[in-house]
């Protein structure tokens, strides 16, 4: 080892020691309430962790190029969560899902981003080694928000937050890569924007906090900006003042160009709001560009709406921002009204709008959605998810109405995520606590689809198991399964995606259903989870005559049993309690006694089952 890396060690090992002896200050706003960035939360959480050991730190060198390699089968990762998804136009049988990696037991490396990308339509999954992790020498404290757009051709654009320590400075910011493989391997980009700072323990020196991003490419061959892609995010500054300052910012970048356009960013909100949060970002057809946010701005702490701010120049230039709708919702940073397994402190109305670009009935409608109570006062209520909608670009709103049609006020409906297909129909997904029992806190996430432009909506449950939501965050912190989820339309099909605790020792898996959006009030759909233990890669031949064989994946050793199910429900044949190592295996199965016909084959381990559709023919 040279002198400058005896220096270099040194001194990191020096900075691993500060950080073991000081305590966080949380900024707090001039009610005392801790300022509404889950940013801040990481870090105050990191900092309190158990003593880092820095033994096991070494310097490396930083590289700004992809860490991706090649592909990989999904392996079993527990604490996964928080996550947003992208279908690409070019190819529907391509999606994209990120979330974020929590390691509690890795003081290097304890939080970044995992990416699962799938080509054949939800069926197999990889996972790409790209982590968002640029410098491997410094320590991430905070981060995540993995936000993924695919544009019109194709190029899967990525941004995330981090939140880096490191020897000398300390740096947070939004950053931004590319991948032109369908997300296997990512190119990094320029950062949307980044601030180093210092005082890691009362950010006295930190300018601004970047946080909430959200994304859209232009993809509509209508549209005279198309190729574009936008980015809107909160720039939270005076972060030590009793009266922090929120910034709701735009930035954009030109088709053909590799980066954002930093320098012409442009600040929407032209009120100082007492707090903005929550961007939500899309175009229509016109290449007109919508920027929804949440502000508090008035003297009623339980009290939030929703503004929009729109651009019909390309996002030269933005119009004032427009109310859209007032909304009830416990005080965000406080522990009124919070869910079990949500804490105050993350409990957000999570508000999001979509656009119709069908051509038909309803193209052009502006739909917002939100979380939110029934009235002023009312925060004993449960939740629901209210849905509002736009037929004049955004000058004049619906009156909200609910969507979740659980009639009853108790129940806790929450963290919804919304998506209009080419087609114009608009599918709304949802955490939803309607199916708990005697005091419980089981959660179940549903799934409604509207084909009226959002006059009815069909609902179904899609997740086949609850999650006990008092374990949902128990062995992450408490951070639990965060506030993004996702939904998307390929073809024929919705895809909702969720992180779900339905193990309830604290493990959160990425879950997703595949819905032919033709059979919606049907039970016709298939459970998909995406950052499994086990995986059948293919099952031949299908049609089969006398045996079928099934090829799988396991990233460990499980215990499995199958069965196959007639169309009536009955189960014709079983084969229980056989053991497998990790690896490739393929199974043989006999199907010669079976009559020709559609049959279920399940396969099942201690935590998952995958579904598959055979037929047998005589």
């Amino acid at each position: 080892m040279n002198g400058h890396k005896i220096v270099a060690l040194f001194a990191f090992v020096c900075f691993i020691s500060v950080l073991n002896a000081q305590t966080f200050k949380y900024p707090v706003n001039a009610k005392g309430v801790k300022v509404a960035c889950e940013k801040f939360e990481q870090i105050e959480h990191y900092l309190k962790r158990t003593e880092l050991n820095s033994q096991t730190i070494r310097p490396k060198n930083q590289t700004s190029s992809t860490r991706s390699t090649g592909e990989v089968l999904v392996n079993n990762v527990n604490n996964e969560f928080e996550l947003h998804a992208a279908a690409n136009p070019v190819d529907d049988e391509n999606i994209i899902v990120g979330c974020i990696k929590f390691d509690p037991d890795n003081t290097q490396q304890a939080i970044s981003i995992s990416l699962y990308s799938t080509k054949d339509g939800a069926e197999t999954w990889t996972r790409s080694s790209f982590n968002g992790i640029l410098n491997d020498s410094d320590i991430p404290l905070g981060g995540g928000d993995p936000i993924v757009v695919f544009d019109n051709d194709g190029i899967a654009h990525l941004t995330w937050l981090l939140i880096t320590a490191g020897a000398t400075s300390n740096a947070w910011g939004i950053y931004y890569a590319t991948s032109s493989d369908g997300g296997v391997t990512w190119e990094n980009r320029n950062p949307i924007i980044e601030t180093n700072f210092t005082d890691l323990f009362s950010l006295s020196d930190l300018e601004f906090a970047s946080d909430k991003q959200w994304m859209v490419s232009d993809n509509e061959i209508t549209s005279p900006y198309n190729g574009n892609v936008y980015i809107a995010f909160t720039n939270i500054g005076d972060i030590v003042s009793t009266v922090p300052k929120y910034e709701i910012v735009f930035q954009k970048k030109i088709a053909g160009t590799d980066s954002f356009d930093a320098a012409n960013s442009i600040i929407l909100n032209t009120t100082n709001y007492a707090l903005s949060q929550f961007t939500s970002i899309d175009t229509d057809r016109k290449g007109n560009i919508y920027v929804s946010f949440l502000a508090d701005d008035n003297e009623d702490p339980n009290q939030y709406s929703i503004y929009i701010a729109k651009s019909t120049d390309g996002g030269v230039t933005f119009e004032t921002e427009q109310k859209v709708q007032d909304f009830n919702f416990a005080e965000i940073g406080n522990s009124a009204g919070e869910i079990v397994g949500i804490g105050g402190q993350r409990l957000y109305p999570s508000p999001h709008i979509g656009i119709d670009k069908s051509g038909g009935e309803y193209d052009g409608r502006l739909y917002a959605a939100y979380t939110s109570t029934s009235a002023p006062g009312s925060l004993d209520d449960g939740y629901d998810i209210y849905l509002t909608t736009s037929d004049d670009e955004g000058d004049s709103w619906s009156e909200p109405r609910v969507v979740n049609n659980d009639d009853d006020p108790l129940t806790e409906q929450f963290y919804s995520a919304i998506n209009v297909s080419k087609d114009g129909f608009i599918s709304l997904a949802w955490y939803d606590g309607r199916d708990a029992v005697m005091g419980s806190s089981d959660i179940n996430y549903y799934l409604g689809v509207s084909k009226d432009g959002g006059e009815t909506f069909e609902q179904i449950k899609v997740s086949s198991e609850s999650s006990d939501f008092t374990q949902i965050g128990s062995a992450n912190q408490n951070f639990g399964i965060g506030e993004y989820n996702q939904v998307v339309s390929t073809g024929d099909y919705v895809i909702p995606f969720w992180a779900d605790g339905r193990s309830n020792n604290g493990d959160i898996s990425i879950y997703g259903y595949k819905q032919d959006i033709n059979t919606i009030s049907s039970t016709e759909g298939g459970l998909i989870k995406i950052n499994s233990d086990l995986f059948v890669t293919s099952m031949s031949p299908n049609p089969a005559i006398d045996e079928l064989s099934i090829d799988i994946v396991l990233s460990k050793t499980l215990d499995l049993s199958y069965e196959i199910i007639n169309i009536s429900g009955q189960v014709i044949l079983t084969k229980d309690d056989f053991r497998l190592t990790s690896g490739n295996h393929q199974l043989s199965v006999d199907v010669s006694a079976l009559a020709s016909g559609n049959y279920v084959f399940n396969l099942m381990s201690n935590n998952t089952r995958i579904n598959k559709k055979i037929t047998v023919i005589k």
